[in-house]
């Protein structure tokens, strides 16, 4: 029987244009079965022929079953960046809703109509209305520029570009607002009071580029 041929250390590009040509396959085949599923049927066959392939082999001293075991963990890497990095953010721009509609309140009137939602318990109106405060003083104070229709995500990716130390906090805050105004999810107290701390910390943030 003739060997089979499998490229045992694939470059980076080559992996690449495997993972693909996969992901552009339809979404789902004749049996029903999702992309995902056939793609990972895809991984484990290559990775049964380069168990084969590697068994008796070895790289200064390595043994061939620990190539196999560190090409898998190059190859699941590259799908991670691939399907969780720009596919995921560019997933989650089209998705995210706008900050602002036709609310021309400053961020003053928006915190006030925070602390009434959360006095009588409606802590999904409150933290809905305590970030758009944070956005209006942020937009007040200049250090992002807010425009007509800007989407939760937009603000939170210039916002955290402009001060890094609150990036993770101010995703958070974004991602909240979109889950709660696409109704996948509820204001809670934890969430309102998360919120309040935050608008603390834009408040007295150090910002990148700012002039004294």
């Amino acid at each position: 029987m003739a060997p089979r041929s499998i490229p045992i250390e694939p470059d980076a590009e080559t992996a690449r244009q495997w993972v693909v040509d996969e992901l552009a396959k339809d979404a789902y085949d004749a049996t029903g079965r999702s992309w995902l599923q056939r793609f990972l049927d895809w991984v484990a066959s290559l990775f049964d022929g380069v168990g084969e392939a590697t068994g008796n082999l070895g790289f200064a001293g390595v043994p061939g079953a620990v190539v196999a075991i560190l090409l898998a963990v190059l190859l699941v890497a590259l799908i991670v960046f691939i399907v969780w990095g720009p596919m995921r953010a560019s997933r989650r721009r089209k998705a995210s809703h706008a900050v602002f509609e036709d609310d021309v309140r400053d961020s003053k009137a928006m915190r006030s109509a925070a602390e009434r939602a959360a006095a009588r318990g409606d802590w999904t109106l409150a933290v809905i209305e305590r970030f758009r405060g944070i956005v209006r003083d942020v937009e007040q104070a200049g250090w992002v520029a807010v425009f007509p229709g800007m989407t939760a995500y937009e603000f939170v990716t210039q916002a955290g570009e402009r001060v890094p130390a609150l990036t993770s906090e101010l995703d958070w805050a974004g991602d909240l607002f979109d889950r709660i105004r696409y109704g996948h999810d509820a204001g809670s107290r934890a969430h309102y009071e998360r919120m309040v701390a935050l608008d603390s910390a834009t408040a007295s943030a150090r910002v990148v580029g700012a002039t004294a």
